[in-house]
């Protein structure tokens, strides 16, 4: 669940929200909840254990990347749309 969210949601938010640090703090804010749901959801089966939770870090540095990647994406795509100021002659 955190993974899939991860994945299908890191690019669009650095590309999205303008502020990479809001984009950032609300990634972190949303996989957190999901991942508690999640460790809720699987902590009955006395399967959380070292590698759980590796894979939840190694999660969270994916979302990350894919922030700053968009948001990457999308100050490049800003810098090349904009038209340049003509100067009078």
């Amino acid at each position: 669940m955190v993974q899939l969210a991860a994945l299908l949601l890191g690019f669009p938010a650095g590309y999205f929200i303008r502020n990479q640090r809001v984009a950032l703090v609300a990634m972190g804010v949303l996989l957190t909840a999901l991942l508690a749901a999640q460790t809720i959801a699987v902590g009955h089966d006395d399967r959380i254990d070292a590698i759980y939770w590796m894979i939840q870090a190694v999660t969270y540095a994916v979302a990350a990347g894919l922030v700053v990647w968009g948001h990457h994406a999308s100050t490049n795509h800003r810098a090349a749309t904009q038209h340049p100021v003509a100067t009078r002659r």
